[in-house]
């Protein structure tokens, strides 16, 4: 024999065996026992939409002594929130943890909740932030390229920034090209020029003095050209002075030139 259980009562297979046979006059006893049935068995349908019903929107704890409803799951509810986490906690709270120390997908795409702490630090933080690290330590894409907190220089100050260095040791690259600093810091003291352009190149940068050139060497007494151009030919350099030629031997009175006699 087994047993039916309805309601929390139990009742044996045995009642069911020639229901098609009695009659209320001869078996009275087993109409009151169906009758109960009935009234148990109406109760656990009852008490399975009630259940029902709970897991499908039961927000203020547990259903059944075994889980949480679909809808605490969702949306949050007692049990979930600040626990597991509902899906709507998990895709747009900011501001606070969704559990443990877990955020939310928009709190890590726009959230500043953990701004400058280790390890955080939202997508869009390290894509814009400026003036600021993003995690304690590193700074966004913005600062790198823009910026003018980073000390070791953004892109646009390295390009850019004139009259002072970049990072406390070297100057930009419009300084370099361009600047006036840069010029005023490498004038060896007592010279005219920069030093690394004083290299046999005449070439100079904007707005920096040319030394003045030696003056040609001077011719030696009796020779009529300089001594580098003295190979035959006749050529000196611009603004070089040509020594004046001897005068031809005057004659004497009653003397002439030999051969022509």
């Amino acid at each position: 024999m087994s047993t039916v259980t309805l309601n929390g009562n139990a009742y044996p297979d045995t009642i069911f065996a020639n229901f098609g046979y009695m009659t209320p006059g001869l078996f009275g006893d087993i109409y009151v026992a169906w009758q109960k049935m009935w009234v148990d068995g109406k109760a656990d349908v009852a008490g399975s939409v009630t259940t029902g019903q709970q897991w499908a929107t039961l927000t203020s704890g547990i259903v059944a002594a075994t889980d949480y409803s679909s809808k605490a799951y969702a949306i949050g509810g007692t049990g979930v929130t600040n626990a597991a986490g509902a899906s709507k906690e998990w895709a747009q709270l900011t501001g606070a943890y969704v559990t443990g120390t877990s955020q939310s997908a928009k709190e890590w795409a726009i959230g500043v909740y953990q701004r400058g702490s280790a390890g955080y630090g939202s997508a869009k933080d390290w894509a814009t932030l400026l003036a600021a690290t993003v995690d304690g330590t590193s700074y966004s894409s913005a600062e790198y390229a823009i910026g003018t907190t980073y000390t070791g220089g953004s892109s646009k100050s390295w390009a850019t920034i004139t009259g002072a260095m970049v990072n406390g040791a070297e100057y930009s690259a419009k300084e370099y090209a361009q600047g006036t600093t840069v010029a005023s810091a490498r004038l060896s003291p007592g010279r005219q020029s920069l030093a690394p352009w004083s290299t046999g190149l005449n070439i100079l940068p904007k707005n920096t003095h040319r030394e003045r050139p030696s003056p040609p060497a001077r011719l030696s007494p009796g020779r009529q050209s300089l001594a580098p151009w003295s190979t035959g030919l006749n050529i000196l350099p611009k603004n070089t002075h040509r020594e004046r030629p001897s005068p031809p031997a005057r004659l004497s009175p009653g003397r002439s030139l030999p051969g022509l006699t």
